[in-house]
């Protein structure tokens, strides 16, 4: 398991910003709407580097199935709002 990019942490940082705005995570479209990236291609291996790394969980067939897991809170410097 390789470290995330910097560009997967903008993914990152979005999923948490998009879903502590809106009360929902982002679909794959809107995270390359925020970020410009080109196509959803995109948006999803980025996504898939960070499931990888232990800092998503993704549902399976759901748009917003996104959610961050501990080690992704921990990630962004938000250890504090992580649940013990």
């Amino acid at each position: 398991m390789s470290e995330p990019t910097e560009r997967d942490m903008d993914v990152l940082k979005c999923v948490h910003r998009e879903t502590e705005l809106n009360g929902w995570p982002p679909t794959m479209r809107e995270i390359g709407d925020e970020l410009d990236m080109a196509s959803t291609n995109q948006v999803k291996e980025h996504l898939t580097a960070l499931e990888e790394a232990g800092l998503i969980w993704r549902a399976p067939h759901k748009a917003r199935a996104v959610t961050l897991t501990k080690a992704g809170m921990r990630a962004l410097g938000l250890e504090a709002k992580c649940p013990s």
